[in-house]
């Protein structure tokens, strides 16, 4: 079963009063960070994955409400191994991602750091457009999956989708 670590912020706009205990083992693909900024005044979900920090962007506005926000994101990993015609991990999605889903507090600083930095980052690949409905938020993730990152204790960089690519031993880079 999916586990989304969600920061207060994200907890507040779905209206998630009680988290659960983060689990310790996963799956490949069951553990994302949910947190939210705001460019414009408008309310924007950031889906980050724990490992390889793989990142998402949707606006409130993509959704009926913001509890549609994890459901909307499954659509779109899946989207992402329909693109890169990698069958097996669809499947996996499939079993991993059958609500209910389990919401727990985000607490990993590492990863909390850095969606801090992509919103960051974001905002100002964001700033020449006018309103949020011209960002083309795939674009804007692919930027922050394109630009390399430090990862944990060494000296290495590496981009998330690099790393993501790495990580299922898999290859995205083409998309």
């Amino acid at each position: 079963m999916a586990q989304f670590n969600i920061t207060q912020q994200f907890a507040e706009a779905i209206h998630l009063n009680v988290l659960e205990e983060p689990k310790e083992e996963f799956q490949l693909l069951d553990n994302w960070y949910i947190d939210v900024f705001h460019l414009n005044n408008e309310p924007v979900a950031i889906i980050v994955h724990a490992v390889t920090k793989f990142t998402f962007f949707i606006p409130f506005a993509e959704v009926k409400n913001p509890e549609e926000i994890p459901a909307y994101f499954v659509t779109l990993l899946t989207e992402i191994f329909e693109d890169a015609k990698i069958p097996e991990y669809i499947e996996q999605i499939n079993n991993i991602f059958k609500p209910p889903f389990t919401f727990c507090k985000a607490e990993n600083k590492e990863v909390l750091e850095h969606i801090h930095s992509f919103v960051k980052e974001a905002i100002q690949f964001c700033k020449p457009q006018k309103s949020i409905e011209s960002i083309d938020w795939n674009e804007v993730a692919a930027q922050i999956n394109n630009t390399p990152i430090s990862i944990s204790d060494t000296r290495s960089t590496i981009s998330p989708k690099r790393l993501m690519s790495a990580f299922l031993n898999i290859s995205l880079l083409e998309n």
